[in-house]
């Protein structure tokens, strides 16, 4: 599939914010402000603590993610009824953001994202393997396995057992 098509794939228009609550798969895209090539080394790294942390408090894992010089994508599973999986990318905006500010990094988040909620019909394994050729198509790696902010973050259902 062309990156044409594929991107043509998703519903043009924004469900309500409650459709991004519960059980459900969206494939979260955020840049930097004015799209500047910032995000690597420490600052790539904390963007990636960040979200290993945010993600499991919103009973959420992270099927794919990665976190390109200038703008990131996210394929995030609410993995329970009371996961909120847009609420978790907006912490790590709201968390990271307070970084860069603290470190007067003069590194800001471009406001909002793209958010696109998966329908049954969507193949997970072409969306994850667009956020993973980012690097490759970019130029930065030869093999996707070899970009150090990319990743995934598993779902630890035993911190939900009673």
């Amino acid at each position: 599939m062309n990156r044409e098509a594929f991107l043509s794939s998703f519903h043009p228009h924004r469900p309500p914010r409650e459709a991004y609550a519960g059980v459900g798969t969206v494939f979260f895209t955020f840049c930097v402000e004015n799209r500047r090539p910032v995000l690597g080394g420490e600052v790539a790294h904390e963007c990636v603590a960040v979200l290993r942390s945010v993600l499991p408090r919103h009973a959420s894992r992270g099927d794919v993610f990665c976190f390109m010089p200038d703008h990131a994508h996210v394929l995030a599973s609410g993995m329970l009824e009371s996961a909120d999986v847009w609420q978790a990318i907006v912490e790590l905006k709201q968390i990271t953001g307070r970084w860069f500010w603290e470190r007067k990094l003069g590194i800001r988040w471009q406001r909002g994202f793209d958010a696109r909620i998966m329908k049954p019909h969507q193949s997970l394994d072409a969306v994850i393997a667009y956020i993973r050729g980012n690097p490759v198509r970019r130029g930065l790696v030869r093999d996707c396995r070899d970009y150090a902010y990319s990743g995934s973050v598993p779902w630890q259902s035993w911190r939900y057992h009673v």
